[in-house]
């Protein structure tokens, strides 16, 4: 058995925190008519700047198993009983507490989660799964950036497109597409960091 990596734990800590963070706050964004205007930046600027927990989250698992180590079993074994325990957790209060169609939710388990929130489940399960298929390489600082500038910002799809002269130079198209690129990309950075 692996010794426990003390600092991962308390970075997996800290954005547990945040994620946290993120949830309790979002009323007062979403509801900025109800709270004051200081409390509506207050609330703002604790969300922001808790974003940065998901990718936590992935750099963590890209630590742990894009480098000699690949996910095992037992991690998808853990990844499973989380999802089925939360599961079942979220189809007791949607049946108890919203209108929610509980055998639709039955029906579509498998396509995405019974709730919202537990689609960080299936997301990981990705990250484990190529795991065995990564191996980051040593690089130098400067060719982290460079590679970090051009996928995040310049062929990012979700960048603000830009143009000038009716011709739009921002995000450049490099086919780069969906959510789960960049969750193995997190992955792959918080490995290449270390």
């Amino acid at each position: 058995m692996q010794p426990k990596i003390n600092w991962i734990d308390n970075l997996r800590g800290i954005a547990c925190l945040m994620v946290v963070m993120i949830h309790t706050t979002t009323w007062y964004i979403t509801n900025a008519h109800s709270v004051s205007p200081l409390n509506w930046d207050i609330a703002n600027v604790l969300n922001s700047a808790s974003r940065v927990s998901v990718p936590l989250f992935f750099m963590i698992s890209g630590y742990l198993f894009f480098g000699e180590r690949c996910a095992q079993p037992r991690h998808f074994l853990r990844i499973a009983l989380c999802l089925i325990f939360y599961s079942v957790v979220a189809l007791a209060y949607i049946s108890l507490f919203t209108s929610i169609n509980v055998e639709l939710s039955l029906k579509n388990v498998l396509q995405k989660p019974v709730f919202y929130h537990l689609w960080f489940f299936f997301a990981i399960a990705v990250i484990y799964l190529v795991s065995p298929l990564i191996q980051v390489k040593n690089v130098s600082g400067k060719m982290l950036l460079m590679l970090m500038v051009i996928i995040g910002i310049i062929a990012n799809p979700n960048t603000v497109p830009q143009k000038i002269g009716g011709v739009e130079w921002l995000p450049i198209n490099l086919y780069i597409s969906g959510d789960t690129f960049y969750y193995i990309l997190y992955g792959i950075l918080g490995r290449a960091i270390a």
